[in-house]
């Protein structure tokens, strides 16, 4: 069960209003926030409640000035499962390929949600909420600038928060005023938030056009809402470009109108991390990294992969930055200007291994294909793809290893302690490489020494990576054969109980340029994928979801699937006879 909300600590100061006395809605000065939210935070780690990444939570500016805490229990609280980006839930006992089949299992409700759904859903369970019940919630942001708390269980929502405006003068940016319609109509929240689950905490960038006196302005705010309530926990941060106090930033400059926030979040050490590229490789832009306070959202520190201010955005097709046990992340960089071979600060079509140290992000090492120039010309470049990072290996030569594929369909396995930086002629200097059929707009799941991908054009394929040799075998050890993913592919999802009933997830949304063009949720046996388990096209009156979004990723958890679409938020389980 949760936390009950009786333990909340909350400050509340006699207002000595001589009109109103006694109401205690005066607000409290925010060093005794902070003195409060300090005292709970030891509460906390008392308690053993851990937050994914250990970031730090704002202080509320609310009568209730602290989030409620959330007991440890099934968590997706950021993309693809863990700061690792692996994809893996193994705490999943419900859902076993005996009953994930089309008998059995199937669509159980559809809750209506305003604005296409990009971000992946995430899941909080035993959530105490203000009605004194725990809740287990599904958080699901939209292109329409609205976020939602969805019970799980009742599919009731329980809040909506909304950035726009009713007169109609705050609005998501048009997708006409980008020149790019890679997404749709309008951009509003793109990027997975992420959450702290210690202090409950919602982190999530919210893009506006605002119009005031005939004139419009375009923004991007970071914002941290209350998991709870939806409440904005302290005074949104406009970003900006960062001051160039040391000229590192070159002459890039970041514009909230060109560069387009898709990746997903990042929350590591008490900062927030947020990356940005394009719309389209439109306008002159550069790419981005910056990092914000998760208490106060205060800009930190930010990194640009081009100071020349020629491209280099971090997109990754939605995937987030990694992050190992040392703080440090990882972002793969699409097309754009490089010269770090030559001694350079510019990584366009690189692998970049970045190092938060105070108030700066410097670049510790970096690994850039032999043949970068080629790749960037030809727009086949390491950016479309999200690193993932492997479990430690003990005892081994190379005890710390990632993955990255490119959109030439090359996978490269490197030692994050040796990157590899650039090599002439050839990538001999890294671990491995080998290619795949075509190039990979996804990110690849990793389980139980296994790679998972499922590029375009292709099949799902299991890669056996072998720990003793520390290789992946380039030849599959199963696909799923005949079922095929057209552009762009898919980002599988692992759910299972420790090292058994596995089952391999995956959105097909190659529909998604078609007028109600669906998603297909599939289903296939993680230790053998030819086995497809279900897929709702099985019985597509009952289950199909709904128009398709490309880049999606389903949700795994407590026995129930959870899938963005358009306007809706679909959930399969298992059916009640």
């Amino acid at each position: 069960m949760g936390v009950n909300l009786l333990g909340y600590v909350v400050l509340r100061f006699r207002h000595r209003n001589p009109i109103n006395p006694g109401t205690g809605g005066s607000r409290p000065s925010l060093a005794a926030l902070h003195r409060t939210a300090g005292l709970l935070a030891v509460g906390l780690a008392l308690a053993g409640l851990s937050g994914c990444g250990g970031g730090g939570g704002p202080a509320a500016e609310q009568s209730v000035v602290t989030p409620p805490p959330v007991q440890q229990a099934t968590v997706v609280a950021t993309y693809h499962n863990d700061n690792s980006r692996s994809g893996v839930n193994a705490n999943e006992m419900t859902l076993t390929p005996a009953n994930v089949n089309v008998a059995s299992f199937g669509k159980v409700a559809a809750v209506p949600v305003e604005g296409e759904v990009y971000a992946q859903p995430l899941y909080i369970a035993n959530v105490m909420m203000p009605d004194g019940h725990s809740h287990n919630l599904v958080i699901v942001a939209t292109e329409h600038d609205q976020v939602y708390a969805i019970d799980a269980d009742s599919k009731a929502v329980l809040w909506q928060k909304s950035f726009l405006d009713q007169q109609g003068l705050i609005t998501p940016v048009p997708a006409a005023d980008t020149n790019c319609h890679a997404i749709a109509n309008e951009v509003g929240i793109t990027g997975t938030p992420v959450i702290d689950r210690t202090t409950g905490a919602i982190y999530l960038v919210v893009r506006t056009k605002e119009t005031s006196n005939g004139q419009s302005a375009y923004y991007q705010r970071m914002h941290a809402l209350l998991l709870t309530s939806g409440q904005d926990m302290a005074p949104a941060t406009t970003i900006v470009t960062p001051a160039n106090r040391n000229g590192q930033f070159g002459v890039a400059i970041f514009d909230p109108l060109l560069n387009m926030q898709r990746a997903a979040l990042l929350l590591v050490n008490g900062n927030v991390y947020v990356t940005w590229a394009s719309h389209c490789d439109l306008g002159g832009y550069s790419g981005w990294l910056m990092s914000f306070d998760a208490t106060t959202l205060a800009t930190v520190a930010a990194w640009t992969p081009t100071p020349s201010g020629v491209r280099g955005g971090i997109w990754m097709s939605g995937a987030g930055p990694a992050s190992d046990a040392s703080g440090d992340i990882y972002v793969a960089v699409g097309n754009g200007w490089s010269d770090a071979p030559v001694g350079g600060a510019n990584f366009g079509s690189a692998l970049v291994r970045l190092q938060p140290i105070d108030n700066a992000i410097t670049v510790s090492d970096y690994f850039m294909p032999w043949d970068f120039g080629t790749l960037n010309n030809d727009d086949l470049d390491l950016g479309a793809s999200g690193p993932v990072l492997l479990p430690r290996q003990a005892n081994q030569a190379h005890q710390n290893l990632m993955t990255i594929a490119g959109k030439d369909g090359t996978v490269y396995l490197l030692d994050r302690d040796d990157l590899g930086k650039w090599q002439a002629n050839n990538d001999g200097q890294i671990l491995q490489s080998f290619p795949m059929s075509h190039g990979e707009f996804s990110t690849p799941a990793f389980w139980n020494n296994t790679l998972y991908y499922a590029v375009t054009q292709d099949a799902l394929k299991a890669y056996a990576f072998d720990p003793t040799t520390q290789q992946i075998n380039p030849t599959p050890t199963s696909s799923s054969g005949a079922v095929r993913f057209g552009w762009p592919g898919a980002t599988p999802v692992i759910s299972a109980n420790g090292t058994e009933n596995a089952i391999a997830w995956t959105l097909q949304t190659d529909r998604y340029w078609m007028e109600n063009g669906y998603s297909v949720l599939r289903a296939f046996d993680a230790t053998n994928l030819s086995q497809e388990l279900y897929d709702t096209e099985m019985s597509l009156d009952r289950d199909h979801p709904g128009v398709a979004v490309k880049f999606t990723v389903p949700t795994v958890a407590d026995g129930q699937v959870f899938v963005g679409t358009h306007n809706e938020l679909d959930v399969y389980g298992l059916l009640a006879h």
